[in-house]
């Protein structure tokens, strides 16, 4: 029931039932993740990184609780972090244009813009609209001026 909340950007909604979903079955890899992802747009970071993180890297919601944890941790200021889990989504599925997307950005963040370039230039070559890569090159040319 909350996945169908979560879409419509009712985030709040969303939260209680993944949440009175993992009341009922506290093993439901999809309702952790499905809340951590809530948390996070509702902006309550620390404790969607507490409901995402033993997912990252579990199929087949890893690469979602890895990216969602990386932007978390980019949003808290742990950049490492934020590094971290967006190569943890990258490797595990990379051709996944919102994984490859936060690992470039958050390689951009901690100053490594040879390697976010080389990202970029994987994100050109996926199948498929432009749109990730695009969206990539705005945000880095809005941050540096």
């Amino acid at each position: 029931m909350g996945e169908p909340l979560l879409k419509q950007g009712n985030f709040r909604a969303a939260a209680s039932a993944f949440r009175d979903e993992i009341k009922k079955n506290p093993d439901a890899v999809a309702a952790h993740v499905g809340l951590g992802k809530a948390l996070a747009r509702l902006g309550r970071c620390t404790e969607a990184l507490e409901e995402l993180w033993p997912h990252v890297g579990t199929k087949p919601f890893g690469d979602e609780a890895a990216i969602v944890s990386s932007v978390c941790s980019a949003r808290l200021g742990l950049l490492d972090d934020a590094l971290y889990f967006a190569r943890i989504a990258a490797e595990w599925d990379p051709d996944n244009p919102r994984a490859l997307t936060q690992y470039a950005l958050t390689l951009a963040d901690v100053g490594d813009d040879y390697e976010a370039e080389k990202v970029l230039g994987q994100l050109e070559v996926l199948p498929g609209p432009k749109d990730a890569s695009l969206y990539a090159r705005s945000v880095l040319a809005l941050r540096r001026g």
